[in-house]
């Protein structure tokens, strides 16, 4: 009996030791997946705000059209959506505030980007040759359109001239600095001489995001004799 007893506690040792069936193993946890982004036209595309202050979101979409621009490349529309799913609509769209798509010279596409700073909608321009030039321009929707609230300007070239605005056109306040560049000297320690003006020059209307021209809005410095174009 006790050799019995033995034999049968070795067995049920030996069972209690196997491993379960593949079937009855625990599995781990599966990994978490990322989310995918939609793109369907009912999915914001791509940066949401509330420009108009109704409590429903708005969405920018960069549109490509098929028009062509003298050459300068493809035309593209900001488009302001309204609404999610089902409920969402078009509510404006903005031709010409986007740079054709080989506007930039040998820079290529002059687009930096486009983005939201609180309810304003921030649009970027970079381009040119051996003078370069950038351009950030500023949307607030207001008086029933996105009008146009702030323009920075930066353009020149070394050993000439380097030129900068900053135009807020909701005070009239603008500052600007004209840097020139003497390298007849020398290019590695040029002469430099700098003209800095501030003054306040309120628009006499103020420039809709449909339609706007960048580089096309004249800026007159006083007492400067020159002008900046926005």
């Amino acid at each position: 009996m006790k050799h019995a007893a033995l034999f049968f506690l070795l067995l049920g040792t030996l069972f209690a030791c196997d491993p379960k069936p593949p079937s009855e193993q625990p599995k781990a946890p599966e990994e978490p997946t990322a989310p995918t982004t939609s793109t369907s036209p009912e999915e914001p595309v791509l940066l949401s705000a509330d420009f108009n202050s109704d409590g429903v979101p708005d969405f920018l979409e960069i549109r490509m059209t098929d028009r062509e621009d003298r050459g300068l490349g493809k035309e593209r529309d900001l488009v302001v959506y309204s609404g999610t799913g089902n409920t969402r609509k078009n509510w404006y769209t903005a031709r010409s505030v986007l740079l054709p798509t080989e506007n930039g010279g040998m820079m290529g596409d002059p687009l930096e980007g486009v983005d939201i700073e609180g309810n304003t909608i921030v649009i970027d321009h970079f381009g040119g040759s051996r003078q370069k030039w950038a351009y950030t321009h500023r949307f607030r929707w207001q008086n029933g359109d996105f009008q146009l609230i702030g323009a920075t300007v930066h353009a020149g070239a070394p050993c000439d001239y380097f030129e900068d605005l900053d135009y807020n056109l909701s005070t009239g306040d603008a500052e600007w600095v004209k840097t020139t560049e003497d390298c007849s000297e020398s290019e590695d320690d040029p002469v430099i001489t700098e003209v800095t003006h501030s003054f306040n020059e309120k628009p006499k209307v103020r420039a809709s995001m449909n339609g706007f021209l960048t580089g096309e809005h004249e800026l007159k410095i006083p007492k400067a004799g020159e002008s900046v174009y926005f």
